[in-house]
């Protein structure tokens, strides 16, 4: 914008010496440096408008979007490991040694939420090492290793409770990898993960608020990009978090009605 001031000015002056020449040189320096003023003014709203919504980089976005979806992907092994539990009666087994359903159900969750965690180790480690070396921004997790970890374990408690819902509605392993294949490709699309909201239209913006997948995006984005803290993701895990325990109590009830567990 100074350039084209500038440039204005220099085009101005380039005129003649004469009286008239010198007054319109004068009235196109002060419009030029009027211009300049008001240019500079309405940089200074719009810096301070994109400071209150920062769009991600390449980087930011990308890295833990398809963290995100490598997460809820998790849903095929775990609803064919129960199935193949189902179909060769370790379930009945068990439930005849007096195993709970709830500590069935828990032992699933903790032990592929500690797999979705070390999912996170290894996204981030690729985002701050590798990508560098490969040409592109290295990834910066902001300043809140405390706010980091609960928004990765709410979206791991999250896919992993849609994976065990997953596996006691579907009959056969096709059936699973067919459902969690769809319904995690289905949650990504409108969530942001696919697409970045900020480039979608308005009405998919409003329908991406309704995706765990946007739930656990937005909550990565508010440490990574944002800089923000602890605080800053306690709606969205507390999202993520309601919305696990919602399909895990749905998932006891078909063990216990459906599977006779």
């Amino acid at each position: 914008l100074r350039v084209l001031s500038a440039q204005r000015y220099l085009n101005a002056s380039s005129g003649t010496n004469s009286d008239s020449s010198v007054y319109e040189t004068n009235n196109n320096a002060s419009d030029s440096q009027a211009f300049d003023l008001n240019a500079l003014n309405s940089v200074s709203v719009v810096s301070a408008k994109q400071n209150d919504h920062k769009l991600p980089t390449s980087v930011q976005q990308n890295v833990p979007a398809w963290l995100i979806f490598s997460m809820f992907f998790i849903a095929i092994p775990v609803s064919t490991t129960l199935l193949a539990e189902r179909e060769h009666g370790t379930l009945s087994r068990m439930a005849s040694m007096g195993v709970s359903r709830s500590l069935l159900l828990s032992s699933k969750l903790v032990t592929y939420m500690l797999v979705n965690l070390i999912q996170v180790v290894l996204m981030f480690s690729v985002g701050i090492w590798l990508v560098p070396k490969l040409g592109g921004d290295p990834l910066t997790l902001g300043s809140s290793f405390s706010g980091l970890l609960l928004i990765a374990v709410a979206t791991s408690y999250a896919a992993v409770a849609l994976a065990l819902l997953i596996a006691n509605i579907a009959n056969t392993n096709e059936h699973a990898t067919v459902m969690a294949g769809a319904c995690n490709i289905i949650l990504a699309a409108i969530g942001g993960v696919m697409v970045p909201q900020f480039v979608m239209p308005p009405a998919m913006q409003t329908l991406s608020q309704f995706s765990p997948h946007s739930w656990g995006l937005q909550g990565f984005l508010d440490i990574i990009l944002r800089d923000g803290g602890f605080t800053s993701v306690l709606f969205e895990a507390g999202l993520l978090v309601g919305f696990g325990s919602a399909l895990l109590i749905l998932s006891a009830l078909l063990l216990t009605h459906r599977h006779r567990f």
